[in-house]
């Protein structure tokens, strides 16, 4: 059987130059094994195992694994009751969608979990607790949330949403 392996002096064998070792006519057999071969190949692909590839790949199943349904529209609509940043206020400066409830704690993407934040403000927040984290900065956390409970409930009557 054919190792597939890295040589010390080039790159690891791939798929032409592993149907270049069987025959033409060697039969179906060859075939069978060269596909065995090939597909032992594809898994054995390098895997980029840097912290943040191994984050990112990490992020992306948590993500797949759980359903979204924040539409553009209640981005939108969302953006504009707030007015600016959710927590600081700021208004001149581009808005992210920042999970009230993060997402590496079981957060979504919907209405009821997203407010908007500027980036620095959800880059300090992280994924930290929101009522920690506004004591913290010394933000009014009762004001916070009393706002986001009135803008969702006006979004969710306002924009036909069954939350």
């Amino acid at each position: 059987m054919l190792n597939i392996a890295r040589s010390v002096h080039g790159p690891l064998v791939g798929a032409r130059s592993v149907a270049s070792l069987f025959p033409a006519g060697a039969g179906a057999l060859h075939g069978v094994r060269a596909a065995a071969i090939v597909g032992a190949y594809a898994g054995a692909v390098a895997v980029n195992r840097s912290r943040r590839a191994r984050a990112a790949r990490k992020r992306k199943r948590r993500m797949d694994g759980v359903e979204h349904d924040l539409s553009d529209e209640q981005w939108a609509a969302l953006k504009a009751a707030w007015g600016g940043c959710a927590y600081c206020g700021a208004v001149d400066r581009p808005l992210q969608r920042d999970c009230v409830l993060a997402l590496s704690r079981g957060g979504r993407y919907t209405l009821d979990n997203i407010a908007p934040a500027c980036g620095t403000c959800n880059a300090s927040k992280c994924n930290a607790e929101v009522t920690g984290w506004l004591r913290r900065k010394r933000l009014d956390e009762r004001a916070f949330l009393l706002r986001h409970l009135e803008i969702k409930a006006a979004l969710a009557t306002g924009l036909g949403s069954p939350s």
